[in-house]
């Protein structure tokens, strides 16, 4: 059961690049942000967030965070409340590919707020949608790895190097991607089967059912969103203070 799980997550987490649902441009989380940073007129780039007190940009990851929560227990409620064999079973499906979907746009947001991704110090603004989102996949994965508990860096530092250095460590992103897919499958599959172990009692109930899978969805990726925002503030702090050191 688990292989089935993990093959399947590892499938939509290696696609997830390519698909619309998933995908959040920076440009769009700099206009969410500036309703709460009034003074900053226009966010072009991520080097621009570390003009903004971090204070501000901790308050601002956190109604990201609650914004998905409610819209994923959400749908944990829709999928729970008929009660049943098909709900017992059919939704541990849909969980699993909305709980993926959510931590892609949770990661870009949260990346974007604390100016973590895409990489300050690498990002080309001219580079088209297309080739932007194929360039975050190996910051996004990674980031999503620690914040589940895995081994792993965000290293946001360590795109400073030669031409070559950066060759080599691109073409390594490409052979480790679908590692790092699988780990954060396996991740995700061991969570998700507790999950809807806990579930199938509730899911038997209807209306019952519904809150206890909202309940639990809520829980999961509250956690996530928490470890997350921890992850990322630590290397924000890291990046503002090579930056600080830059200006003297």
């Amino acid at each position: 059961m688990l292989n089935q799980f993990t093959s399947r997550i590892t499938d939509i987490i290696v696609q997830a690049g390519r698909l619309p649902g998933y995908k959040v441009h920076p440009f769009e989380t700099y206009h969410y942000l500036k309703r709460f940073v009034p003074d900053k007129h226009h966010l072009t780039h991520a080097k621009e967030i570390y003009d903004i007190d971090p204070a501000r940009l901790d308050k601002v990851a956190d109604k990201i965070i609650k914004k998905h929560l409610q819209r994923f227990a959400a749908t944990g409620a829709a999928v729970g409340a008929p009660g049943g064999p098909v709900a017992m079973f059919g939704g541990a499906v849909v969980d699993i590919e909305e709980y993926i979907r959510r931590m892609f746009l949770l990661t870009q947001e949260l990346g974007h707020v604390y100016g973590v991704v895409p990489n300050p110090l690498t990002y080309e603004e001219s580079r088209s949608p297309d080739d932007y989102f194929k360039a975050v996949q190996p910051e996004l994965l990674n980031t999503m790895l620690v914040s589940l508990g895995g081994d792993g860096e965000i290293a946001t530092l360590k795109a400073v190097g030669t031409e070559e250095e950066k060759r080599e460590r691109e073409k390594l992103d490409e052979e480790l991607l679908y590692q790092v897919a699988v780990k954060i499958a396996e991740f995700v599959g061991r969570k998700q089967l507790k999950k809807h172990a806990t579930k199938m009692l509730g899911r038997s109930v209807p209306l019952v059912g519904g809150g206890i899978n909202g309940t639990l969805n809520y829980y999961y990726l509250n956690k996530l969103g928490k470890n997350m925002k921890k992850h990322l503030r630590e290397e924000h702090d890291e990046v503002r203070k090579y930056f600080s050191k830059q200006q003297v």
